[in-house]
């Protein structure tokens, strides 16, 4: 498994304001408060990058925006939006998220289905990895986190003696 060139923050906003401005139609800016101010969220997806590096592309938005960017793709009010509707949208933003940085990677790379995860105050683990980048943005002022995790190799234990 070969380490990934690192993906700086203004190659992650230009591809964040670019799905999100064509995407939903709203302006998406970075967020001067720290990424882990924003701890807990309801909503959180993320997507699995298998290949010649592998790691997680992970979306976590805070609910009202999840639920505008529903709203917009699916042209409703967001009173008519089910459960599923912002499940399904955050699920394909974060999937394509995960394309744009996967056309970063060497060759060769896939990327697996997205998994959500909603509910209160979750909190999202990914074992064996470490974060590679987490920026903060603001979506008509509600908050939105993409982070970046990437795999790491087990340490490979000593045999045992007897």
């Amino acid at each position: 498994m070969i380490t990934m060139p690192l993906i700086d923050e203004s190659q992650l906003f230009e591809l964040m304001q670019s799905t999100w401005t064509s995407m939903i139609g709203l302006p998406i800016s970075t967020d001067p408060l720290a990424p882990d101010e924003l701890l807990y969220q309801s909503i959180t997806a993320f997507v699995p990058i298998a290949g010649a590096w592998r790691g997680f592309v992970v979306f976590q938005p805070s609910m009202v925006a999840a639920a505008r960017a529903a709203a917009a793709i699916m042209r409703v009010a967001p009173a008519d939006l089910q459960p599923a509707d912002i499940q399904e949208t955050v699920a394909e933003i974060c999937n394509i998220l995960g394309g744009g940085i996967k056309s970063l990677l060497p060759d060769p790379s896939s990327l697996a289905l997205p998994l959500v995860m909603q509910g209160a105050s979750h909190e999202t683990r990914l074992p064996m990895t470490r974060l590679l980048l987490r920026t903060r943005y603001l979506a008509d002022g509600e908050p939105i986190n993409v982070s970046i995790f990437e795999a790491i190799e087990p340490a490979l234990e000593a045999p045992c003696q007897r």
